[in-house]
C-alpha cells in the first residue's frame, strides 16, 4: 500500500483540506484573536489621535512598534486551546465524511 501512495495526490488533498477561501484555518482563527485589552484600545484610540491632530510622529512609531509586540504576543492558552478544539472538529469532520461513503 505505501508503494500505492502518491505524494503528489496526498499534498494536493492536504492543501485542498487546510485552504479555505485563500486562507488556511490557522490563519484565520489567529487573525481574529484580539491582541489589546480594551483599556489598551482606549489608550490606542487617545494616542492615535494625538498623533494625528498635532502630527506626533515619535507617537505613530510608539503605537505601531506596541501593537506588532503585542500582535506577535498573541500566542497564549486560549489561543493553544482554540487551535486544539478546531482540529479536534475538522478530524471528525473528515472522519464524519469518511464514514458517509
Amino acid at each position: 500500500m505505501a508503494d500505492d501512495l502518491n505524494v503528489e495526490k496526498v499534498s494536493e488533498v492536504f492543501n485542498e483540506y487546510m485552504t479555505i477561501g485563500g486562507k488556511n484555518d490557522i490563519e484565520a482563527l489567529f487573525e481574529t484573536i484580539p491582541y489589546f485589552t480594551s483599556q489598551q484600545k482606549k489608550v490606542y484610540a487617545m494616542l492615535s489621535f494625538f498623533d494625528t491632530k498635532y502630527n506626533l510622529p515619535r507617537i505613530r512609531s510608539f503605537i505601531d512598534d506596541y501593537k506588532g509586540v503585542e500582535k506577535e504576543n498573541r500566542s497564549s492558552i486560549t489561543f493553544k486551546k482554540c487551535i486544539e478544539a478546531m482540529a479536534l472538529k475538522q478530524h471528525f469532520k473528515g472522519l464524519k465524511l469518511n464514514l458517509g461513503d
